[in-house]
């Protein structure tokens, strides 16, 4: 099955199984099924890579 929403996220330090509680807390809050991806993850990937690339300067340009 897949999840609802994905979130990409990028952390200064590693955070090693904490992710899971993200996950998790995300997951209560929102009321959905929610996977979340490390940026280093996608990175390995270039057709992700693009991508993400494409939504974080979207995302960027509606913040400001």
């Amino acid at each position: 099955m897949g999840s609802d929403i994905d979130i990409l996220v990028e952390f200064e330090r590693l955070i090693g199984l904490k992710i899971v509680g993200l996950k998790d807390y995300l997951e209560r809050i929102l009321g959905v099924k929610v996977d979340v991806v490390s940026k280093k993850a996608v990175i390995r990937k270039p057709r992700l890579s693009a991508f993400t690339s494409y939504l974080t300067l979207a995302c960027q340009e509606n913040l400001s």
